[in-house]
């Protein structure tokens, strides 16, 4: 770097130039330093703003799974390692044991109960073969509770290929499966009423014009077995003339009173009664009682059946 500076006479003539000249090439090259470290500073800045916007995705679709785990409607656990503790257990989970509070405890220490009951031998197994174990209404005791459960233990491999954890997941069908129970303890108890009282019931499904008799019911219309008696066209040649214009006209009634799922009504009705001989036949009267599970057809569905 260099200035020119001019020297004048007293008669104002240009005697001389002084030059002063500076070496700064330390000075540029700390310039140009410089220029680099902040243009090298903004690339690094960038960098870090992507790598953190990268962070807050990540962390943000963390916690949307996790959140997606604590409410899913499914008990859902992630057991880690050979002694199965508890990494991840959703409200639904611990509702299902109690309440309790099994983060970072193994099974056999978090639910004692449940290692004679089995559970912990079949995550032994799958941790060693690697292959899950499904579960299908499986009951358990919780707690002093019988429960009765669908479930699968699901491994989970690291990057070499081997069991790091096992994921529980499963639905609690207990209340399901005693409402079955409570359904078909009822069931029987009617079958036996029916039995006891040699009445018999049907279910008539509009739409096939199938039938599901039960074997009183059949034995009344004259069918040895329920399986010989499979759709409604089979009972109308059995139900006298006179009495079918009456069943056509309930069963009509009924199905407009759409409100109305089941019907009773007890009908005089002429039966034919098959005799051994095949040229004899004999009509007695009977007294039916009749149970319409319906949506029930109108009376056209009687009508235009192919007797």
């Amino acid at each position: 770097s260099a200035t020119h500076t001019p020297l004048f006479s007293s008669g104002g003539e240009l005697r001389l130039i002084l030059q002063h000249t500076t070496d700064v090439t330390e000075l540029q090259a700390l310039r140009e330093e410089s220029a680099f470290g902040l243009r090298e500073s903004a690339r690094v800045l960038r960098r870090a703003r992507k790598v953190q916007q990268v962070n807050l995705a990540m962390v943000a679709e963390s916690n949307m799974l996790r959140s997606l785990f604590e409410q899913a409607p499914s008990f859902v656990a992630v057991l880690h390692g050979p002694d199965h503790v508890f990494q991840i257990a959703n409200a639904a989970y611990r509702a299902l044991v109690g309440g309790r509070d099994v983060l970072g405890l193994a099974v056999r220490d978090a639910l004692p109960e449940v290692v004679e009951q089995g559970f912990v031998e079949l995550l032994d197994r799958v941790r060693e073969t690697g292959e899950p174990f499904i579960g299908e209404q499986v009951p358990a005791v919780l707690m002093g509770q019988r429960r009765i459960l669908n479930f699968i233990y699901q491994p989970v491999l690291d990057n070499d290929g081997r069991v790091a954890s096992i994921l529980v997941q499963g639905h609690d069908l207990t209340s399901l499966v005693e409402a079955q129970e409570v359904v078909e303890r009822q069931a029987e108890h009617l079958r036996l009423a029916q039995a006891a009282g040699g009445f018999g019931t049907f279910e008539w499904l509009v739409e096939t014009g199938e039938i599901r008799a039960s074997p009183e019911f059949s034995r009344l219309y004259g069918f040895a077995t329920p399986e010989e008696l499979t759709h409604v066209s089979q009972i109308l040649p059995r139900i006298h003339p006179d009495d079918l214009a009456l069943i056509a006209s309930c069963v009509a009634r009924t199905r407009r009173a759409m409100s109305t799922w089941r019907f009773s009504i007890i009908l005089p009705l002429w039966v034919t009664t098959p005799l051994p001989a095949p040229s004899s036949q004999e009509c007695e009267r009977r007294s039916l009682s009749v149970s319409l599970p319906s949506p029930l057809a109108s009376s056209d569905t009687w009508r235009n059946s192919d007797v």
